[in-house]
């Protein structure tokens, strides 16, 4: 004899819509509408003390109330202000430099990005200004870039190449960071990109030369140091959170303690200098 089976919902009566049926062990279980919950969907649910922080908003979802989070904020209830970490970039993207902000960090982005995180394409038409008849180019769909004219580099265009005389492979014509900012152009120097050295980045290295330990080189400060070469003339590096940048040369028996001109060796300092030591050592916290 065929049996009919037993209803689970007989007396089982669900509020707001809710529908009752069968559970997994056959008891009655009433399945809500959005936004209603308990054991009959007798609960309306709402926003009402439910609290989300540094500007995040209540959201009913799944018939859980959550909070919407801005950008810059994370956590269940927004209590969470993202921070720069890492190696100074995160959570910046494509190239972006993180600095702290008051609402937890500041990506800036460089030419051709924008957004938050710099996640964003940039394109010519949104206010892209490229500097001294350079052209603003983005037909290749990576944002923004300057075409700049002969005589002038950098990102806007905006360095005039005769400063260094032309930097190569990347690198950058700019004052080194121990040089006050009124001094004059021709103290400018080629800031060169990992895997190249030289007055101009012209020569490829297969490694970054990271700051002699004895150097007492650490955290922010700077230090300059003179060199040898094969050709027994003076190479000065800036070291700058335990990396060397090179900055400048002079031929033999001239040396260079930082200043931009060369100037004659006296015996000790050639010696010292023939040791591989640094000279007159400059800090700067």
């Amino acid at each position: 004899m065929f049996m009919t089976p037993e209803d689970p919902c007989p007396n089982i009566k669900c509020l707001h819509g809710g529908k009752c049926e069968a559970g997994d062990r056959g008891q009655a279980v009433c399945h809500c509408e959005v936004g209603y919950t308990g054991h009959f969907c007798e609960i309306a649910l709402d926003c009402d003390g439910f609290t989300c922080y540094n500007g995040g908003k209540c959201k009913i979802e799944d018939n859980h109330r959550r909070c919407e989070c801005p950008d810059r904020t994370t956590g269940d209830k927004c209590e969470k202000r993202l921070q720069c970490h890492g190696d100074g970039m995160a959570p910046c993207k494509n190239g972006g430099k993180c600095v702290s902000a008051e609402d937890g960090f500041k990506c800036v982005c460089p030419l051709g990005r924008k957004g938050i995180f710099c996640e964003e394409l940039r394109p010519c038409s949104d206010h892209v200004v490229c500097e001294n008849g350079g052209a603003c180019d983005d037909a290749k769909g990576k944002g923004a870039k300057c075409a700049c004219v002969d005589g002038f580099t950098g990102p806007r265009c905006e360095v005039k190449e005769d400063d260094c005389g032309g930097c190569e492979n990347g690198g950058v014509c700019e004052l080194p960071p121990l040089l006050p900012a009124d001094s004059p152009d021709s103290a400018k120097v080629c800031a060169c990109p990992k895997g190249f050295i030289g007055k101009r980045c012209q020569t490829e290295t297969a490694c970054t030369t990271p700051c002699p330990e004895n150097a007492g080189a650490s955290g922010e400060r700077y230090h300059t140091f003179v060199y040898p070469d094969l050709e027994n003339r003076d190479h000065v590096y800036l070291c700058r959170k335990g990396r060397l940048s090179h900055i400048k040369y002079c031929e033999e028996g001239w040396y260079n303690p930082f200043a931009m001109e060369c100037y004659k060796k006296e015996p000790l300092r050639e010696a010292l200098q023939t040791a591989g030591e640094a000279l007159y050592p400059t800090t700067m916290t």
